[in-house]
């Protein structure tokens, strides 16, 4: 009786400790990206703060020169095509009175594929920009 119950216990014990490294692995991205974000490049005075709600305040020179509605998706809304296979995220990104207007009279919206999230580095990738290369940025712990 008493190995069936130290059985039982270690049994518990190995669910609760998958069921925690299954969280912190698939842990929505938006929960990561939250925060104040500069450029890990020296010589740039511009940074980007996420928000919890759903907004990001873009700063340039101290300056607030944009806000946006941001959400992450693994499935691409962007005007562009997009040929990567499912399993990356995106960051769409849709300024709030964005002060130039499109010929078509659409909305202007940005998707950066989010080529990677830790606790202290973003990386993103413009989807339709020339160049593949990714944006670098550093957490700013304030």
């Amino acid at each position: 009786m008493k190995k069936l119950g130290f059985i039982s216990l270690i049994g518990i014990l190995f669910l609760t400790a998958a069921f925690t490294i299954k969280s912190n692995i698939f842990q929505n991205p938006k929960d990561k990206i939250v925060g104040t974000w500069i450029p890990d490049e020296d010589g740039y005075d511009y940074r980007w703060v996420f928000k919890s709600d759903g907004v990001l305040e873009q700063y340039s020179d101290g300056n607030l020169d944009q806000k946006s509605k941001f959400f992450v998706t693994e499935n691409p809304i962007c005007e562009k095509p997009v040929t990567e296979e499912s399993g990356l995220y995106y960051i769409v990104i849709e300024p709030i009175d964005f002060p130039l207007e499109r010929t078509d009279g659409g909305k202007w919206i940005f998707c950066y594929e989010l080529d990677g999230v830790t606790e202290d580095r973003l990386s993103l990738i413009y989807v339709g920009g020339a160049s593949y290369s990714p944006t670098t940025f550093k957490r700013l712990k304030l």
